[in-house]
């Protein structure tokens, strides 16, 4: 890279117009058939627990951005998240391998001592400049589709749960049971009500499209949906409708609360018009990959997440 011709530095307001061009250029020069509105960089910039003006970096040539490396901090279980992009037509002149030390001397210098990121299955190159790099392979997980046209949903036995949509108020509850039955799950950064909120806000969504299981008044489990977006609505389904979390409280597994969840969102999908599904899965989750297979879910792509631990 030649560093006189290409400058990396952290974002600044100004660079916001030229950030989001960047998004629609590079996916136009991918073929990927999407437009970036600016409410959605607008929502991404101002996510909880995120300052875009110590947590991405960019890219600059001429004043324009070519490339960002965004970092998601998650101080509570000691690691950050990248998400990297480079213009594919900048790509091999080492501008990503500049990105990635600025955000691993970042990361040593705030305490952190894991750093994540992940790829598609079929990214040779990065899988090259990783290694590179020093990040190890450590994990694997699954994207599952069902398509409503090709596969019937399969009865569900009666259990002694009922199902109900989240009210407004009840995002407490919620993320006490999220964080309860996540707990010790590979990767998962404890949320509060504010990030809650965030994602739906980011989804376009509202309290209805998460759906309860309940005993006694109690909440035990949830299936996060997320339908299809209308047009012109920024949402993180712009393609498909998701399942984007399904968790039920570990004292009550192995009961049917799972089965009953699923079938419950992904009917609720199907009535908001839903035509294809997908959700993921972490590969070493048996019990939930065999639960969506259960129900006709087949893989349509893996993603693979890489470490580096630093000293």
């Amino acid at each position: 890279m030649n560093s006189h011709a290409c400058h990396i530095r952290n974002y600044r307001p100004d660079d916001f117009e030229s950030y989001v061009r960047f998004h629609d250029e590079a996916r136009k020069l991918e073929l990927v058939p999407s437009h970036t509105l600016p409410l959605t960089i607008t929502m991404r910039l101002h996510r909880p627990h995120y300052n875009p003006t110590q947590d991405l970096f960019l890219a600059i040539v001429d004043g324009k951005v070519i490339a960002y490396l965004d970092v998601s901090r998650e101080a509570e279980i000691g690691r950050m998240v990248l998400d990297c992009m480079v213009c594919p037509d900048e790509r091999r002149k080492g501008i990503a391998t500049a990105l990635f030390n600025h955000a691993t001397h970042y990361a040593a210098e705030t305490g952190i001592q894991i750093v994540h990121l992940n790829i598609a299955s079929d990214n040779i190159a990065a899988k090259g400049l990783f290694q590179e790099l020093g990040f190890t392979f450590v994990r694997h997980f699954i994207e599952f589709g069902l398509n409503f046209a090709d596969t019937p949903l399969p009865d569900v036995p009666e259990t002694e749960f009922t199902c109900r949509h989240l009210q407004r108020g009840e995002e407490q509850a919620l993320v006490e049971l999220q964080n309860r039955a996540f707990l010790d799950t590979w990767g998962f950064n404890p949320n509060t009500v504010e990030d809650i909120v965030y994602s739906l806000k980011l989804q376009a969504g509202n309290p209805s499209d998460i759906i309860l299981a309940v005993k006694e008044n109690q909440i035990i489990g949830y299936c996060w949906t997320v339908p299809q977006a209308e047009k012109g609505i920024p949402s993180a389904a712009s393609q498909s409708s998701l399942i984007h979390m399904l968790g039920v409280a570990s004292e009550y597994r192995g009961q049917g609360a799972g089965k009953m969840l699923l079938s419950t969102g992904l009917h609720y999908l199907k009535e908001k018009g839903a035509d294809l599904v997908t959700l993921t899965a972490d590969s070493e989750n048996a019990d939930a990959c065999n639960l969506y297979s259960s129900f006709g879910f087949r893989d349509i792509s893996t993603r693979l997440w890489y470490e580096r631990r630093l000293a």
